[in-house]
């Protein structure tokens, strides 16, 4: 487990063993260590990607009058439509709506922003 997903966006997680050896979690923008039962309590699912995690894909193209946007369910989706982007972004739906969680880095991997 790389990633969760909660009710209100994506993180990641690492693993951190005390020195009396018990195991906590770390959360991204967490200042504090959870233990697993609190981790599995806050986690609507959990993955290695975060491509896994996000509901969909959002691929902007920057125009000289107005941006326009794509959505595609999954990024396989996305690369069969041919054409280029100026932005990519992996979202969720909450309930204030679509956000973006992610955006793609130059080398093609998402990152959480």
């Amino acid at each position: 487990m790389k990633y969760i997903r909660t009710e209100n966006g994506i993180s990641s997680v690492e693993p951190f063993t005390t020195s009396k050896g018990k195991i906590l979690y770390e959360i991204s923008g967490c200042e504090n260590l959870i233990s697993k039962d609190s981790l599995e309590e806050i986690t609507i699912s959990q993955a290695d990607t975060i491509e896994e995690l996000c509901d969909e894909f959002v691929f902007v193209d920057f125009g000289i009058i107005s941006d326009k946007e794509y959505h595609f369910k999954t990024l396989e989706e996305s690369k069969k439509s041919n054409a280029l982007y100026d932005r990519c972004y992996g979202a969720i739906w909450t309930n204030k709506g679509l956000i973006y969680v992610a955006k793609m880095n130059d080398k093609g991997e998402l990152e959480l922003i």
